[in-house]
């Protein structure tokens, strides 16, 4: 099901014009719909469940970088996941990498999104929640 250009402008306007999750700025052409419960979540399966994954409440404005990287993953799971990224591998060989090689990646990407190093791990506060307490 697609989602209405009315409901997506709903969904840029929920933080001002920011990612939820990172906080950069997004516009209605770069932002990208999110589902903060995944539309593939059990949630949604459960017998007799009429909620629609698609109602504004379920809705979140994302930059693409944390829309693919936060795939299907909760709110609570794609915080989990980069709590955990400062402790990357890959982000430990590769952190002081020239910067066309940062634009490839989206492990790099998102660790630079949230000021993640291995030397320095994320708060755990989307900007969502810093703007909403």
């Amino acid at each position: 099901m697609s989602i209405s250009l009315k409901i997506r402008q709903q969904v840029l306007h929920i933080c001002g014009g920011y990612c939820a999750y990172c906080g950069i700025t997004v516009d209605m052409r770069t932002m990208q719909v999110d589902h903060a419960e995944p539309k593939c979540s059990w949630q949604w399966h459960r017998k007799g469940d009429s909620t629609d994954p698609n109602d504004i409440t379920n809705l979140m404005p994302s930059c693409r970088w944390c829309n693919h990287y936060k795939r299907s993953h909760s709110i609570a799971g794609f915080r989990k996941v980069l709590l955990n990224l400062h402790n990357h591998k890959y982000l430990s060989r590769n952190c002081y990498a020239p910067a066309e090689v940062k634009k490839k990646s989206y492990i790099l990407t998102i660790a630079i999104l949230f000021g993640i190093t291995p030397q320095q791990p994320w708060n755990g506060i989307f900007y969502f929640e810093n703007q909403h307490p």
